[in-house]
């Protein structure tokens, strides 16, 4: 008869997520998440096979929690320049230092483990493009915007991550902000 779980598998991953969101995939050890998430190696691999997948897993749990937050300003009722507005300063205020941790977890996973990692590479693609697809679509709404809405919804969702490289780098909000102001600029 298999043992019950002595753990709740929901906790444990967004224990793990946050330190993953912190530290990066090489920068958290097995001995980290063990230690984070108050589950042993044994318990964190009978749910989620490996390491990488409970990167993945914590990846998808960052989409469900931070992206949706996000998206939700670009759904926002009134004129498409307000939403855009609105998400990007919502996005400075996930990527700021804060909690332990700094930055985007999705532009940390592009850079440090899509290149090798085709799951990971694929999580990646998804979300840049269900933040492009976000910004068009809302670009779409608005005569003003609606020529570009293809091209200016790349642009946002590249900027998006690039406040999330900003804030891993250091930058700080008043320099993000900044950075806001400048992108926002090519809706006037």
């Amino acid at each position: 008869m298999a043992r019950p779980r002595e753990f709740d598998a929901d906790q444990a991953l967004e224990k793990a997520m946050n330190l993953f969101w912190a530290k990066g995939y090489h920068d958290s050890s097995i001995r980290d998440l063990v230690d984070a998430t108050g589950v042993n190696y044994y318990g964190l691999y009978s749910v989620f096979k490996d390491k990488q997948g409970l990167f993945l897993s914590s990846l998808d749990l960052y989409t469900r929690r931070v992206t949706r937050e996000v998206l939700a300003e670009l759904d926002r009722p009134g004129p498409a320049n307000d939403a855009i507005a609105a998400a990007f300063q919502k996005l400075v205020g996930f990527v700021k230092p804060k909690a332990g941790h700094a930055g985007c977890m999705i532009a940390t996973a592009a850079i440090e483990v899509a290149p090798y990692d085709k799951k990971a590479a694929a999580k990646v693609r998804a979300h840049m493009d269900r933040l492009t697809r976000a910004f068009k679509r809302r670009l779409e709404e608005d005569a003003a915007h609606k020529k570009n809405a293809g091209s200016l919804g790349e642009f946002f969702a590249t900027n998006a991550y690039a406040l999330g490289v900003l804030a891993r780098a250091g930058k700080n909000t008043e320099f993000m902000n900044r950075h806001v102001q400048t992108t926002l600029t090519v809706l006037s």
